[in-house]
């Protein structure tokens, strides 16, 4: 007999991505990747021509397949509660500005006063600026001025512009003096800075940053000396109007012959040692 074989292949998926709560797989939070089992059923026909009769005989064999990977999940981000934030204060800070620093000036101190101000304004300011006074004095005068104008002491020792003189210093070796008719309307007439020996730069200076300890030959330009002084001490002004006393060098000598002779030493020999403005108490009997 013979036979001739046809056949006819169906395949069925077993076993599929979906799910029943999701049937698609999409968005299915744990997709698999496990392999599909698929059943392939083989159809076998078998006729015999010799009879006419035909047998239908059906093989069915499993094979194991691979289905693609589902489509990539998407996953919201958790939701969280509200949060409710304080709202953000900016600290408060209150700077406290360092006052003005004292310049010396010829029309005053910077900082300070200028000449003609009330005495209390003066000394509160630059208290401020330096520190309580390291003294504070007054001195009476004649009520009347002397030929040459100047009110004298009763024993013609000290001198000054009126009859009531009131000098006030601070640390630095800073003072300023006030003068006027009575101790109830005193302004400022004037002021000194002196350092004795002037071994250190001082802590006041102008506004060019000349004071004492500093040579004439770094401000040459600025300050102005005629010959003449009282031997090793010399006196030259600033071209603002500041009066200096200037130490080193000869600035004077006497002859053989006892003729004095005035001198003019070299700058670079010269040191400031001090610096004032307008009025202040004088002795009477100074040498120098």
């Amino acid at each position: 007999m013979r036979r001739i074989g046809a056949w006819m292949t169906a395949v069925a998926l077993v076993g599929g991505c979906g799910s029943a709560a999701n049937p698609t797989g999409v968005g299915d939070p744990t997709p698999t990747t496990a392999p599909t089992t698929a059943e392939r059923v083989t159809t076998t026909v078998e006729s015999d021509i010799a009879s006419g009769s035909t047998e239908v005989r059906a093989i069915a064999t499993t094979v194991s397949t691979t289905a693609p990977d589902a489509a990539p999940t998407t996953t919201a981000p958790p939701t969280l509660p509200p949060t409710s934030l304080a709202p953000t204060t900016a600290a408060s800070t209150t700077s406290s500005l360092a006052p003005e620093p004292i310049v010396l000036r010829a029309d005053g101190l910077g900082g300070g006063g200028r000449i003609g101000d009330p005495a209390e304004t003066v000394v509160a300011a630059i208290s401020a600026r330096l520190g309580a006074p390291t003294s504070d004095d007054s001195m009476q005068f004649a009520s009347e001025p002397s030929a040459d104008g100047w009110f004298a002491t009763p024993d013609g020792e000290y001198a000054f512009s009126a009859p009531v003189a009131r000098t006030v210093c601070w640390p630095r070796e800073l003072c300023a003096t006030f003068g006027g008719r009575d101790g109830s309307a005193l302004t400022l007439r004037g002021w000194t800075y002196a350092v004795p020996g002037a071994a250190e730069i001082g802590g006041l200076t102008t506004a060019s940053g000349l004071t004492v300890g500093r040579r004439w030959s770094e401000f040459v330009t600025e300050i102005s000396a005629p010959p003449g002084g009282c031997y090793s001490i010399g006196y030259g002004r600033t071209a603002e109007g500041i009066d200096l006393q200037l130490s080193g060098g000869t600035w004077s000598r006497f002859s053989e012959e006892g003729d004095y002779e005035a001198l003019l030493p070299d700058p670079a020999e010269v040191t400031i040692t001090g610096l004032s403005v307008g009025d202040r108490v004088v002795s009477l009997y100074e040498d120098c």
